[in-house]
């Protein structure tokens, strides 16, 4: 058999290659650098610092933004989850756009309220896929990438990012791992229109102020109730109308108690067919019907407790979709959506911790506008009221936005099994749980 050797000829189409992507990205910066001036020289309203370059493998991009480039994403990502949400209620139910609109422009404004105002950076890595194989620097930049580089079709920009999320005040600016983008567009103008959504995102809208009440509602409500006080003095200074008063309101009093039961029982018969309902694969989840259900059994259960009746705690509803997105299954720890916490339960009680290795949190995840606005991670273990209050926040604010955090569930050292289901019930009034495998 004769031996082979790299022809003149075979060097010359490697380094024909190259020069092509070579040129190709020199194009592709040039494009670019276009659009931003143009969109520059529109005003925007926030400065980027825009800067680009190109190599023989890729294209590269940073731009930086303040705390208002983050919120302008968190609002663009809010406001299309709010669509896809609208869009799939049932034909014929209508949800209220306008406080939909108002309760997520307030949940963003608080959520980056005690954020540092930035500068935060921004990197975008521009590949160019011509064969289903992995151009060496981005192995070497972003290994994790490769897979979802194999499932791009051919032909067309693959493009990876990294950030600096938003922090708190005092916390020290990080980088996140690179992330790939799900889209590919295939020629110059489609990615230059995919760089200015990226980029320049629209600003968040200002929180609209609650109307102030008119002076003559004022004036109105001051005297009704300087004449109800009036009228409860003169009652319980004449003892014969006092009396009457008093067992008048306890014979109510039981009568009151009697009806909230019989109303609280037939919601609650009524919000289970309608979660019952929602489990089969052809019958869309009626949100608002839920929410309306929700809201009346809380307000029941209010009225009743003011009565001193105890009332048991509502487990999260089944079939409530994530807060935070499903990652691809094709990426490590894919299939599932990010978890807040790492939560062991034990004879002490309810440790809370960072979810680590491939439940650890990613940059999309601090990202995302209905990440907690505050993640309390105490030290100590909690008890059940403890760790209630502590997460009750997180909790009302996910069910306001009608979606469900998840939590890693561990099982710690116990041989009490009232106190494992009291602590497991606590969890899960709360969260949607994953027991991952024991390690």
């Amino acid at each position: 058999m004769g031996t082979t050797s790299i022809t003149a000829e075979s060097r010359t189409a490697v380094e024909a290659s190259i020069d092509s992507q070579s040129g190709r990205f020199q194009t592709l910066k040039r494009e670019l650098d276009q659009c931003v001036q143009s969109r520059i020289a529109e005003g925007y309203w926030e400065e980027r610092a825009f800067e680009s370059s190109y190599s023989d493998d890729f294209l590269a991009v940073s731009w930086r933004g303040g705390v208002g480039y983050w919120k302008a994403l968190a609002w663009r990502k809010k406001l299309a989850a709010l669509e896809k949400n609208r869009a799939a209620l049932p034909k014929g139910v209508r949800s209220d756009r306008e406080r939909e609109i108002g309760s997520a422009t307030r949940l963003i404004h608080d959520r980056f309220a005690p954020k540092r105002a930035g500068p935060y950076a921004v990197e975008l890595f521009v590949f160019f896929k011509t064969a289903n194989l992995a151009p060496a620097a981005l192995v070497q930049m972003a290994p994790d990438c490769v897979p979802a580089f194999m499932e791009a079709p051919l032909h067309t920009h693959f493009l990876i990012r990294r950030q600096q999320s938003a922090v708190d005040q005092g916390e020290a600016l990080r980088f996140g791992g690179f992330d790939p983008l799900a889209e590919t567009p295939r020629d110059g103008s489609a990615l230059c229109k995919l760089f200015l959504s990226l980029a320049f995102p629209k600003e968040a809208p200002p929180i609209t102020d609650e109307p102030e009440p008119r002076c003559l509602l004022c004036i109105l409500l001051a005297l009704a109730a300087i004449a109800l006080l009036g009228i409860a003095a003169t009652i319980l200074l004449v003892p014969d109308w006092r009396d009457s008063l008093f067992r008048a309101l306890d014979i109510g009093r039981r009568s009151e108690i009697v009806r909230l039961d019989e109303e609280l029982a037939n919601l609650q018969e009524e919000y289970d067919r309608v979660l019952a309902r929602a489990q089969a694969p052809d019958v869309a989840l009626d949100t608002s019907r839920v929410e309306m259900l929700e809201r009346e059994l809380d307000r029941l259960a209010s009225q009743l407790a003011e009565h001193g009746q105890d009332v048991p705690a509502r487990t999260l509803p089944l079939g409530v979709p994530p807060c935070l997105p499903v990652v691809a299954t094709m990426s490590a720890g894919g299939g599932a959506p990010g978890y807040i916490y790492a939560v062991t339960l034990g004879a002490g009680g309810i440790r809370l911790s960072e979810p680590a290795g491939v439940h650890a949190l990613s940059a999309s995840d601090l990202a995302d506008p209905d990440f907690p606005v505050t993640r309390p991670m105490p030290q100590e273990v909690l008890s059940i009221d403890a760790f209630e209050a502590l997460v009750s926040p997180i909790s009302q604010a996910a069910r306001a936005a009608y979606c469900a955090h998840y939590v890693l569930l561990r099982d710690g050292e116990t041989n009490d099994r009232e106190g494992y289901i009291a602590q497991r019930s606590a969890v899960e009034r709360h969260f949607y749980v994953y027991r991952p495998s024991p390690q």
